[in-house]
């Protein structure tokens, strides 16, 4: 759909999950599959996509704002009406940026899904995060550089893709969104 000038109006395209973390009560790995089954007990959340990697030092720098982000919707992620996902993928490396150091994964992805829970703690991540199958430069998204920031409606429908918009903007399109 992007290539095509479609994405935004039409349904977000899938991603598979290797793991998804949640954050209710600290992080702890979720059975979740894939986006779209997020939709499958009807209740849809608005859902922002922050597409985003452990070597990205503007992913990072992004984080504080996100934490602000999701404690501004905190009502709405308890009553399941929004939800932040990071979107990051496998690497064979990862760079522990509260520890200072690169750790090499190549070959072994559990070691390198098992990593993110500390990562998520160490930053102060408070938005879900799912590492996909696909890769996070995601050309379905158009994803050319990250962070992506992706908005999708309570219709599974993407409205917004690569968005560069302050904290402030995002929550005016995120209330837009939940407010429909």
């Amino acid at each position: 759909p992007f290539a095509k000038g479609t994405l935004v109006g039409s349904k977000a395209p899938e991603l598979h999950f290797l793991r998804y973390i949640g954050q209710v009560s600290g992080p702890a790995t979720l059975d979740i599959k894939s986006l779209h089954s997020l939709y499958a007990n009807g209740e849809v959340p608005v859902i922002m996509l922050d597409f985003w990697g452990t070597k990205c030092v503007p992913c990072i720098q992004s984080f504080p704002e996100l934490a602000e982000v999701q404690n501004h919707f905190a009502k709405e992620s308890e009553k399941k009406q929004f939800a932040m996902i990071g979107i990051t993928s496998l690497q064979g490396y990862f760079v522990d940026t509260p520890n200072h150091k690169t750790i090499q994964t190549r070959n072994n992805p559990e070691k390198e899904l098992g990593l993110f829970p500390d990562f998520m703690k160490g930053m102060d991540i408070n938005w879900d995060i799912a590492i996909t199958e696909e890769d996070v430069m995601n050309t379905d998204y158009g994803v050319l550089a990250i962070p992506h920031v992706v908005l999708i409606d309570k219709q599974g429908r993407v409205r917004y893709n690569n968005i560069s918009a302050d904290k402030e903007e995002k929550i005016a399109l995120i209330q837009q969104l939940l407010a429909e």
